[in-house]
């Protein structure tokens, strides 16, 4: 994969987007500012840009039909609800350049939710707050864009991940083991429960993605939006945050338990704004918290104290989430 930015794509942005003359003076120009974000990640490298006055957001796809994809499914829901006039809204997608592969955006404005709900317990309170009403505005969202989510991908991936595990970790063999028959057992229960309506997903909802100011809330990353079960959605936002809250407890020696605090004002949020029912939330929540194990046990850089700190952090969460998740909503 390519780290750098593809020469001409802002004389493309000008000529596309701005409409300038096309034979124009643009000359070649750079930006004022350029940071790379993400690279070699997720088969796309992130920049940020600044332009004249315009504060820009460049995806780079090693795929064509992928950037294609993106920009399909964000401009559908800026088009339909989530653009500039709204409450809940995502940034404007600004054109797609398929020559280099490069998919331009509006930089989200606002306060990245991440650290504001790490803070105390009143930011926590109106943080979570924030953040269900913008998932619930889209799993309400009668539109339907991207590919179906295929339910079984979770599995296929997470398949991957223990493999990758059971071979380099050999002595986690019997936690995975164990952890993985519980997790068909919740299967089996989720499947029992029958078919969950389709909604309008995000598919990587966490606090990094959501930003705030006094009058919107944005979110980013829209890239694997696509109609899906809700659960996913808020399983994947619970356990990142729940993890999060545990790592900033440790470190600041924090009294008040604001996994907890947000975990329980998400939902009730949640449910409130008039959100789907989540049958599959206990799934699809330890098959995340399953993949984030995984994850940490084939970290190998890591403190030993820290990684297995963590691992044993999962493997607690894991067996609790029955009567956490029982205890949360009727709804679930």
């Amino acid at each position: 994969m390519q780290s750098f930015l593809p020469s001409g794509v802002l004389d493309a942005f000008i000529e596309g987007y701005l409409r300038s003359d096309a034979s124009g003076e643009s000359g070649g120009s750079e930006p004022t500012g350029r940071i790379e974000l993400v690279p070699h990640r997720n088969g796309k490298t992130v920049f940020e840009l600044r332009y004249l006055d315009y504060g820009l957001i460049a995806k780079v796809y090693d795929d064509i039909r992928d950037g294609a994809l993106a920009f399909e499914v964000w401009h559908t829901l800026w088009s339909e609800g989530f653009g500039p006039d709204a409450i809940f809204k995502v940034p404007e997608p600004l054109i797609y350049l398929p020559e280099h592969r490069t998919f331009l955006m509006e930089l989200a404005s606002g306060t990245c939710l991440l650290p504001l709900v790490l803070r105390d317990r009143n930011a926590c309170i109106e943080g979570m707050r924030h953040a269900a009403r913008w998932l619930a505005a889209l799993h309400v969202l009668p539109v339907r864009a991207g590919a179906v989510d295929n339910s079984a991908r979770i599995l296929y991936r997470l398949a991957r991940k223990l493999v990758r595990t059971a071979a380099s970790c050999p002595e986690l063999e019997g936690t995975i083991v164990k952890i993985v028959s519980e997790l068909e057992r919740r299967g089996e229960a989720y499947l029992s429960a029958g078919s969950q309506p389709l909604v309008q997903t995000h598919g990587r909802y966490h606090c990094g993605h959501v930003y705030v100011t006094p009058g919107a809330v944005t979110v980013i990353d829209m890239d694997r939006s696509a109609p899906a079960d809700p659960a996913k959605d808020v399983a994947e936002f619970l356990c990142r945050f729940r993890i999060d809250a545990s790592k900033e407890a440790i470190k600041r020696r924090l009294v008040d338990d604001l996994g907890a605090v947000g975990t329980r004002i998400f939902v009730e949020e949640y449910d409130r704004a008039g959100a789907p029912r989540l049958p599959g939330l206990l799934f699809y929540w330890s098959a995340t918290l399953l993949g984030l194990l995984a994850d940490t046990a084939q970290k190998r850089h890591l403190d030993d104290d820290i990684r297995n700190a963590r691992l044993a952090y999962y493997d607690s969460e894991f067996a609790e989430l029955p009567e956490l998740v029982a205890n949360l909503s009727h709804r679930t």
